[in-house]
């Protein structure tokens, strides 16, 4: 007969998540070699259409309306070259860059190109308190940050919400703070969302990395994130990194 049973579990859960995670971890950098040759792609078209403007203006007087109207077209393919150029800078591995001298002003200008589609229907504001702000650092990396704030900003204050960057120096520290006026963190969850895999949104609209990413980027440049928020009014997310000095 039996007098006793001895029953061993093995909780794979946690592994499994990490697998799912790893498996998600490829699927972006598949995602992201596509971009990269998708806008190479465009980019050649687009030189095209820009080239032809180009000579097209030479032979039409400035003062005529088609002359306006060419000169609209090589405005917005420049536009669109930027945006390319942009998008190649932020989709390639930046890992290895190391650091060089970076300027916040350039980080911010250059990111939000790539979330025009996302930030339709928001109230934008960027207040840039002085030009060249620079600190040392990686600029693909620090572009990654503000690209993942700004993107939970979009989530969090909804389709007309009211998103508001700024940039400015102080006390030694270069600063970027990111604020939108969405949702808001309940109080007890602030001191968990630089957790891997936490995260307050929806299943399947986010990973639980976007923050934790972020704060091990700060941290590796020097600085430090801070953030205040309040339940129904909003979040501000605030980076302090050190100010480069001649």
């Amino acid at each position: 007969s039996i007098n006793s049973v001895i029953q061993y579990n093995n909780d794979k859960s946690a592994e499994f998540k990490l697998y799912k995670q790893l498996i998600q971890s490829e699927k972006l950098a598949a995602l992201g070699m596509l971009a990269s040759n998708i806008a190479h792609e465009i980019n050649n078209p687009l030189g095209g259409v820009l080239a032809y403007s180009q000579i097209l203006k030479k032979e039409v007087p400035s003062t005529d309306q088609i002359y306006s109207d060419l000169d609209e077209i090589e405005k917005a393919c420049l536009r669109g070259k930027n945006i390319i150029s942009n998008l190649l800078d932020f989709s390639r591995d930046s890992s290895n860059d190391g650091k060089q001298l970076v300027s916040l002003d350039r980080v911010v200008k250059d990111t939000i190109p790539l979330l025009n589609i996302c930030l339709k229907g928001h109230k934008l504001n960027v207040n840039i308190e002085e030009k060249d702000i620079k600190v040392n650092g990686n600029l693909g990396e620090l572009q990654q940050v503000v690209f993942n704030l700004i993107t939970n900003a979009v989530h969090a204050s909804g389709d007309r919400g009211e998103i508001t960057i700024n940039v400015s120096s102080n006390d030694g520290n270069a600063n970027i703070s990111v604020k939108d006026n969405g949702v808001g963190i309940p109080h007890e969850l602030l001191s968990k969302i630089f957790e891997p895999f936490f995260t307050t949104k929806d299943k399947g609209k986010g990973t639980g990395l976007g923050l934790f990413v972020c704060n091990g980027i700060i941290q590796e440049h020097g600085g430090r994130i801070n953030v205040l928020s309040k339940v129904g009014e909003g979040t501000e997310f605030m980076i302090e990194l050190p100010l480069w000095r001649e």
